[in-house]
Parts: C-alpha cells; structure tokens; sequence
C-alpha cells in the first residue's frame, strides 16, 4: 500500500486489519482504528509548533493500549504523516473503485 525508508503500511486481505510500521515499531489496526490514528497525527502536527527543536521527542500519541504510547520528534512525526498520508489517499481510492466508481 505505501512502503519508503521509514516505514509502511499494508493491508492484510484475510482479516482486513491494516499493519503500520514506523521506526522500531509496528501497530495493527482496524480501518477505524487507523482513521482515529491518523486524525490524531493530523491534529499534533497542526498544532506542534517545533519550537526551534524539531529533534526533541516531546509529541505524545496514544494507542488503542491504555499501557503504551508513541513519543516522536517533530521531525519524525512529519515522516510519520507522510506515510499515513499516503497510504490513506491509497485507500480511498482502492474504497472508490470497489464501490464502482465515482458515479454509484
């Protein structure tokens, strides 16, 4: 679905979870899940100013598990958006096509 240096995204067909990978660490999630992800992601970036420190790991994301959360820089939580970016416009286009296009 999307795969660059940093990491990816790819769908699994038998239980329809998507798995991102992005540094050390790898989340499955539901098509849901991985919407309220990216919405999350969406939201820090627009609202982290860096501050002059774009290196600092002081972004803090949580998971569906209440006992881990994701810490990133700015600079990797840009990355991070590039992926989830990406692979969402992939998935929005492959939900068009198996709905039968723009017209139905």
């Amino acid at each position: 679905m999307h795969l660059n240096e940093d990491g990816y995204v790819i769908s699994c067909n038998g239980c329809n979870h998507l798995q991102l990978a992005f540094g050390t660490t790898v989340l499955i999630l539901t098509r849901n899940e991985f919407s309220e992800f990216c919405e999350m992601v969406e939201d820090r970036k627009n609202l982290w100013d860096s501050d002059g420190f774009p290196m600092s790991k002081c972004i803090y994301i949580p998971t569906k598990n209440k006992d881990v959360a994701l810490v990133f820089s700015y600079k990797e939580l840009l990355k991070l958006h590039h992926i989830l970016v990406s692979a969402g416009l992939i998935l929005e286009t492959e939900e068009i096509l198996s709905n039968g296009g723009l017209l139905n």
